[in-house]
């Protein structure tokens, strides 16, 4: 319940904001057209300035983003072709131990491309600078 204090703080600040709202609309009063649009301008690029910086600053860090993902392209296409070459070879050895001999004239070369393949893997993480542990689990996996 309201009292008679609250009443008066209210009736006071009631007071004080006409009086401000008068002040202002004198000083409007006496501005131009041009000056007017210019406050107005004001107002809606101080309204207009945090929603853009925050959308060209998520902007930038999207592209920053996207930057160091195709940085990674290039050691994932290296691995992905290892992996096929490593399906190919061991297609060709399965075939082998069953006693196609075909397959085996074949089994060097899927060899060799695959050794080749695993060296350019190293020198495209060198490239990218993918981090340590990536690379020691690289040469973990090649020892194995």
């Amino acid at each position: 319940m309201l009292t008679v204090a609250d009443n008066t703080v209210r009736s006071l600040c009631f007071q004080h904001l006409r009086m401000c709202a008068l002040i202002a609309m004198s000083i409007l009063h006496r501005l131009g057209l041009f000056q007017k649009f210019m406050i107005l301008g004001a107002f809606g690029l101080m309204m207009s300035a945090l929603p853009t910086y925050l959308y060209v600053s998520d902007a930038l860090g999207a592209i920053a983003a996207a930057r160091h993902e195709s940085v990674g392209a290039v050691p994932a296409l290296v691995v992905n072709k290892v992996v096929q070459l490593m399906q190919v070879h061991r297609g060709l050895s399965a075939g082998m131990l069953g006693g196609d001999e075909a397959l085996a004239a074949r089994r060097p070369a899927a060899r060799d491309a695959l050794e080749k393949a695993m060296a350019e893997v190293a020198t495209s993480f060198a490239a990218a600078q993918v981090p340590a542990a990536q690379t020691s689990a690289w040469a973990q996996a090649q020892q194995t």
